[in-house]
């Protein structure tokens, strides 16, 4: 059986997306882990950028028109990555010729609407973020058995800082931070420590600085469990929006910009009702080729030697 793999790139980071009702029969979760092990090996991950195999499956409603699983290339299935969406709503909007659809995630079915076209190649599209949680047990975390934590210290973590802890839902804790203080290093430390306290952080999590610079601009880095340091996570940018607002320096319902090494990103945070928040991630993606090999590749290993290009 052959395999095709779309070859995407998101705010300077590649993915691979798998669509299941392409295949002749579908790859079982076995071969998925095994091919996603073998996708990263093969590209050096964080050196080159490749973050996530994204599977995508016929929803299991009537609702959406396709399932997204993301595959990280830690070997861990999360539950939603912000940019590997932005590139499954723009295969499925090309795929099925439609303008706006739901695409059915771990947790809650997304509606995405294209937006402006930015060139013959790439489109941006406005993805809805949900649900978001600033209760700790659905990051989770275990902390002193607090409910929430907002802007309070974590000693375990850092003696200098304060942090706000919230599920996009991924699971984030951020940090507003100086100019002086907007630093790698520190960043690396702190990550590194909450992602090796499984007693805090179970299931791992994101950390991320945030620096403001004007009531509709940001700048953010992120610490990624299983990655380190990286190019921008899209639900942290969410994050870092919502947060902003809600300590009443960013305006709802207004676009927020979120400066990351890799450019800026646009976010919409929509208030409904007290703790009651939804957000707006605006991207882009652009879709390169394809990559097949044969399925029996994938138990012996030799996708990357095996694999060819097709055109779109």
């Amino acid at each position: 059986m052959k395999v095709q793999l779309l070859k995407a790139r998101s705010a300077m980071m590649d993915y691979y997306l798998l669509d299941q009702a392409k295949l002749s029969r579908p790859l079982s979760d076995e071969d998925i882990m095994l091919l996603s092990e073998q996708l990263c090996l093969s590209h050096g991950c964080k050196k080159s950028g490749v973050k996530s195999l994204l599977v995508v499956e016929p929803a299991d409603n009537h609702y959406s028109l396709a399932k997204v699983r993301f595959i990280h290339q830690s070997g861990k299935e999360v539950r939603l990555d912000g940019h590997g969406l932005q590139v499954a709503a723009t295969y499925l909007s090309r795929k099925h010729q439609l303008d706006e659809f739901h695409i059915r995630c771990m947790h809650a079915d997304l509606f995405v609407k294209k937006h402006t076209s930015l060139s013959n190649n790439r489109q941006s599209f406005r993805i809805q973020i949900e649900p978001v949680s600033f209760q700790l047990k659905t990051l989770p975390m275990n902390y002193r058995q607090k409910l929430t934590l907002i802007n309070e210290p974590i000693p375990e973590l850092s003696a200098d800082h304060l942090f706000i802890a919230i599920a996009t839902p991924a699971p984030h804790v951020l940090s507003f931070v100086e100019e002086a203080d907007f630093l790698d290093a520190d960043l690396a430390r702190i990550g590194e420590r909450a992602n090796r306290d499984d007693q805090l952080f179970p299931e791992g999590v994101s950390v991320s600085f945030i620096l403001r610079t004007s009531p509709s601009e940001l700048s953010l880095k992120t610490f990624e469990p299983g990655l380190g340091l990286t190019r921008p996570s899209g639900t942290a940018v969410c994050a870092a929006s919502l947060v902003h607002v809600l300590t009443g320096d960013g305006e709802p319902f207004s676009p927020i910009a979120v400066t990351h090494h890799c450019g800026i990103e646009h976010v919409v945070v929509h208030i409904e009702h007290q703790d009651g928040y939804w957000l707006e991630f605006i991207g882009s993606a652009e879709l390169e080729c394809y990559s097949c090999f044969k399925h029996a590749d994938i138990a012996e290993g030799k996708v990357s030697q095996r694999q060819y290009v097709e055109p779109l």
